[in-house]
């Protein structure tokens, strides 16, 4: 061994005692030294280490790919590979590595259960079930492969499998942070408030303060209508976890409430579309205190913000932010941000009929043309699906709209985005005859003209997705049919048929986990009513 190689084997030995310390910083600059005149394996992988430590996720695969080149028949480095990808958020190669990585060393639970959560991540939660369903074969009495078995059955809809799974994990290890708050989450959902409270008592008393808990805590006083106390611990979404929020980066200071008549204020959308619509509810009160409101949000809702905002400015959202285009503010403010100050009760929501402002000539062209020359048709439009993460839970196949789809006197037009008519479950169905689809709107990437055919409907019944919010959003009526149970987010509270976000609306909610017949049977008793009197 020559002496570089001997003071690079040194300094790799000594970033492995400073990452072991915890001090990465230091262990990231001597095994960045090391690999000046070294390339190990070995050394590249505790690199990749410090990087993960230090939450450098991108730059931690770039170093366990190196390593996987130079070793690529070890599990170890395959395995380290994995979980890198998947902390970056790239199941489908997390997903390669790690079955690579088990093929390599059969029964290794470790990496089963990372496979697992890989495939979970992309919805498969069948297969990682089957994943999981080995480690434990392997190592039955692991919390952390009975808190991801948990997630799975989530996922699935097996409330109950899942709660025993989550209460497995704890058994084998009490102080198991995330299975607590899972746990915590889950009986929340399915209106066991007092449990969900000891159990997030119990995971605060584990230690020092944890985003994810905060979060946690913050959803469940969201859905029981606990709003101040619920918008000020929802402000955690941006600390880091990982399923923390970005917070833009804007250097003026965040708007904590206080007079604004001389003040210029930037409102940025976060999370999705749904989100984006519904904490627009808020906006106009921004825009008629502040001498100057900004908005600014996604590509796709700029047309109908503009339109419906006729007092601030509009931008599409650019990463990063162009401060030439943005301009100077004196406050800035994340959309749900304002739920703190705006909405601290239910007293506090303004009652409208609508707020947000579709194409009027697109509207009555369509309006129009679904009629189909009868000015007296009743025209209900329906969507039965949600491209979201967890999408599945709220899900109301189209297959089972029947008894709704056959209520004769009513043209039913699909609002149903990424559907067109050539679609094969509608064709396999054969709704040609009952269900419009009109391949004119493309609802998925035209924002704009969805809510023109949204603004159409004399009756919009939907699942919890866009379509919904958008309803609700122009004041149309819409029933909205949602899931027990996990699947129901916070902002549709509980124990409630009505929305104070959306004074249109009525929601039709599953008496139990799972059961949508009794959903369908009253939408469609309730529709059979409504055909027979003058207005829907």
């Amino acid at each position: 061994m020559t002496s570089g190689e001997n003071s690079s084997a040194g300094k790799a030995a000594a970033a492995r005692d400073a990452h072991r310390a915890g001090d990465n910083t230091t262990a990231l600059a001597l095994i960045s030294q090391a690999l000046e005149r070294m390339d190990a394996a070995e050394a590249w992988d505790l690199k990749g280490d410090i990087l993960l430590a230090l939450a450098q996720y991108s730059d931690a695969v770039d170093a366990y790919s190196r390593a996987v080149e130079l070793e690529p028949g070890d599990a170890r480095f395959l395995h380290d590979l994995g979980r890198s990808l998947l902390q970056s958020g790239r199941a489908a190669e997390a997903e390669s590595a790690l079955a690579q990585a088990a093929t390599l060393k059969p029964g290794a639970w470790v990496i089963l259960s990372d496979l697992g959560a890989a495939q979970l991540e992309q919805g498969a939660a069948n297969n990682a079930l089957a994943s999981f369903s080995e480690a434990l074969a392997a190592r039955p009495d692991s919390a952390l492969v009975y808190f991801n078995r948990g997630n799975a059955l989530q996922d699935l809809s097996r409330f109950d499998e899942a709660e025993s799974s989550y209460r497995s994990a704890l058994r084998f290890a009490p102080d198991h942070f995330p299975a607590l708050i899972s746990l915590a989450t889950l009986v929340s959902d399915r209106g066991q408030i007092n449990d969900a409270e000891k159990l997030l008592a119990q995971a605060r008393a584990l230690g020092p303060h944890e985003a994810l808990l905060d979060q946690a805590d913050a959803l469940v006083k969201l859905r029981y209508g606990l709003l101040r106390e619920g918008f000020a611990a929802y402000e955690s979404r941006f600390r880091p976890s990982r399923y923390g929020l970005q917070r833009r980066p804007f250097a003026c200071p965040q708007w904590q409430g206080g007079d604004l008549a001389e003040r210029d204020i930037l409102i940025w959308t976060e999370q999705g579309l749904g989100e984006e619509i519904l904490a627009a509810s808020m906006f106009a009160e921004i825009v008629g205190a502040a001498r100057s409101c900004t908005i600014e949000c996604s590509d796709r809702t700029v047309p109908l913000f503009q339109r419906s905002f006729e007092g601030a400015r509009v931008v599409a959202r650019h990463e990063p932010p162009d401060p030439a285009t943005l301009g100077r503010f004196d406050y800035q403010t994340a959309a749900l941000s304002l739920g703190k100050m705006l909405r601290p009760d239910f007293s506090a929501f303004r009652k409208h009929t609508g707020y947000l402002r579709a194409d009027e000539t697109l509207r009555s062209r369509l309006r129009q043309k679904y009629r189909a020359g009868d000015p007296t048709a009743r025209v209900v439009g329906i969507s039965w699906d949600s491209t979201a993460r967890h999408g599945a839970r709220k899900r109301l196949p189209l297959e089972a709209w029947g008894p709704i789809l056959a209520i004769p006197g009513i043209r039913f037009v699909s609002l149903q985005y990424g559907v067109g008519p050539d679609d094969p479950g509608v064709k396999r169905l054969g709704l040609g005859s009952r269900l419009v689809v009109d391949g004119e709107i493309d609802a998925l990437n035209n924002l704009d003209a969805s809510a023109a055919q949204v603004a159409a409907m004399d009756l919009v019944i939907t699942v919890s997705n866009t379509t919904a919010h958008l309803a609700g959003a122009l004041g149309i009526p819409v029933w909205t049919l949602l899931a027990d149970g996990p699947g129901c987010f916070w902002y549709w509270f509980r124990d409630r048929n009505d929305s104070p976000w959306y004074p249109s609306m009525r929601m039709i909610r599953q008496p139990s986990p799972g059961d949508w017949q009794a959903v369908v049977s009253q939408v469609a008793g309730s529709l059979v009513e409504k055909a027979g009197q003058s207005r829907l």
